[in-house]
């Protein structure tokens, strides 16, 4: 066929060659090519050219309004799960080789195969004073450092050290809410989140977990009835729009 009746492919590996580039590994990235492009009859491998190595097929021009989309769609996560798989086989092989690749569409499309990400840079670990509070739930460990564990909103509610000798009083509280405080661990990553990997705790104290209308009564029974009233107009009035 004229080279005119192709459309032309390019899969790209960095930092390979066609000189380092071993046969067995190159036939297993023409299977996952051959499997994210589909169309097989109308797909042909043409050469591998200099430089990095570069996997040039050519593919029918019948063919490319289906090949085309089907490769921009796998790299946004569409498509059917073969295409999806050949996709991520692909990536998976640059990540095991620790290199990444691109793939060149005609038209000039470049569409990235990142391979192994790079790992995120952190800061840390940096040592703090911290405190921690939540519902007891957790209580293990049989040598001198026990595990706490406790309800909170963080993720760090199971990695929480304490002696043994401060644990046992802290079992007294077993289902009720404790703050702890301690030397806490933390990182930050590249996002600048911070985050707390865990909390070496020094000291407790047992938080007062009644009901908040109970909480109430008390302190309307510590205050005069005159500045009780009072109390309550400012808040009835901060609630008027």
């Amino acid at each position: 066929m004229p080279i005119d009746d192709f459309a032309e492919y390019e899969f790209v590996i960095h930092g390979s060659s066609p000189e380092t580039l071993p046969m067995t590994r190159l036939a297993d990235y023409l299977a996952d090519l051959a499997s994210l492009f589909g169309s097989k009859d109308a797909v042909h491998f043409d050469r591998v050219s200099e430089g990095s190595a570069c996997l040039k097929a050519r593919v029918e021009q019948q063919a490319k309004p289906s090949v085309s989309p089907r490769i921009r769609g796998a790299a946004v996560g569409e498509g059917s799960p073969a295409v999806l798989n050949a996709f991520r086989k692909l990536n998976d092989k640059l990540a095991e080789d620790g290199t990444t690749g691109e793939m060149r569409l005609p038209g000039g499309q470049v569409i990235p195969f990142p391979g192994s990400p790079l790992p995120e840079p952190t800061i840390g670990p940096i040592r703090q004073r911290t405190t921690l509070q939540g519902r007891l739930v957790r209580i293990e460990g049989a040598g001198e450092v026990i595990w706490l564990g406790i309800e909170d909103d963080t993720n760090v509610g199971g990695r929480i050290s304490m002696s043994a000798a401060c644990a046992q009083e802290v079992g007294r509280n077993f289902h009720r809410y404790v703050r702890f405080v301690g030397e806490g661990t933390w990182r930050r990553d590249s996002a600048g989140r911070w985050s707390l990997d865990r909390l070496d705790a020094e000291s407790f104290e047992p938080l007062d977990d009644d009901p908040l209308a109970g909480v109430l009564g008390r302190i309307r029974e510590l205050l005069p009835d005159d500045a009780a009233a009072e109390t309550a107009r400012i808040i009835s009035d901060w609630k008027t729009p």
